[in-house]
């Protein structure tokens, strides 16, 4: 009796985890490196402002600080 081939290939398209994202709301992801006294004051005002995430509270500092810039 002849011998089969057991292995099933995987197929070649594969879909990528989650949501595709839509081509006008593309965000790029930046770390950034805080010290501790930083984090302290960024949730204290967070906590003040009523902002819930910090990325939301650094994402706020940037766009007012790159408004008076253009002033």
């Amino acid at each position: 009796m002849a011998t089969r081939n057991k292995f099933i290939g995987k197929s070649p398209k594969k879909r990528g985890p989650g949501r595709p994202r839509k081509a006008d709301a593309i965000n790029e992801v930046i770390p950034v490196g805080l010290t501790k006294e930083l984090v302290e004051a960024l949730d204290a005002w967070c906590e003040r402002e009523g902002v819930k995430f910090r990325s939301a509270a650094i994402r706020r500092f940037i766009v007012e600080g790159l408004q008076r810039g253009k002033r």
